[in-house]
């Protein structure tokens, strides 16, 4: 409605219902499975922009271009809060829009002991403003030893701080694609999402996303409609070991 009301020339979207109506150049619905990036590439193609199929790397790389300035605050500030960059660091996003979408505190405490304890790395914890308190909860349920809770930061500087570490480990959500975009290899961690849709990122790049398949997936849902043994269902069965694991192979990748 308000790109209808703005009056633009051009107006690109889904052939959606009575939207689109309100659109100059409304796009079919594909029966097509495609992942969000080929998606939205078809975005483009009314004002001449078009990819040769299939798609390479290249084409669907994502990138946030930070400046000089912008990385060197980031070093700054990590060592400001008692970070030795000589050491590996990897940082953890257990905070989600959606409660479906998290994999649960204990979790994300006891993957940041290991790899304090057991890898001699450092862990941080990054989180927005309303996940102050969860970060905070799961910082308290480890040893504290080489671990550390980051202010919350606004997106600059978070792509910043993350363009440092040397591993990123999030639940389904948007720093999960600013670690991604920085160049950081990442661990998407998946319960009712779709990870062949959301984290269209390759292996050959150090990115992996976990999920266990389940029979009610995927579902969709922002909030687990089940009960007893079954709520977060996707989520129990993703173990620390597992994703422990992955952090291990991908550390060892350099």
């Amino acid at each position: 409605m308000l790109s209808f009301l703005s009056g633009a020339k051009t107006r690109i979207g889904g052939e959606f219902g009575w939207r689109k109506y309100l659109y100059t150049h409304p796009i079919p619905r594909s029966e097509e499975r495609k992942n969000a990036i080929k998606f939205h590439l078809d975005y483009l193609k009314p004002i001449g922009i078009t990819f040769s199929e299939p798609l390479s790397y290249e084409d669907m790389k994502t990138e946030i271009f930070l400046s000089h300035n912008e990385k060197s605050w980031a070093t700054e500030y990590l060592k400001s809060k008692g970070i030795d960059l000589n050491k590996k660091t990897v940082g953890i996003h257990p905070g989600a829009t959606w409660p479906a979408k998290m994999w649960f505190k204990e979790n994300f405490a006891e993957l940041a002991n290991r790899i304090a304890l057991k890898l001699n790395a450092n862990v941080i914890i990054t989180h927005s403003e309303n996940e102050t308190e969860l970060a905070i909860e799961v910082f308290n349920l480890t040893s504290r030893k080489n671990i550390f809770v980051l202010d919350a930061l606004n997106l600059r500087q978070l792509a910043s701080v993350l363009s440092l570490v040397d591993l990123y480990i999030s639940n389904d959500c948007g720093p999960m694609h600013i670690s991604v975009a920085v160049g950081t290899k990442t661990i998407g961690i998946f319960g009712p999402g779709e990870e062949d849709i959301w984290f269209p990122y390759p292996n050959s790049e150090g990115h992996k996303a976990l999920r266990v398949d389940v029979e009610c997936h995927p579902c969709h849902l922002d909030f687990c409609n089940k009960e007893g043994e079954n709520y977060m269902k996707c989520m129990k069965l993703l173990t620390v070991d597992m994703v422990f694991n992955e952090v291990v192979k991908l550390l060892k990748r350099g």
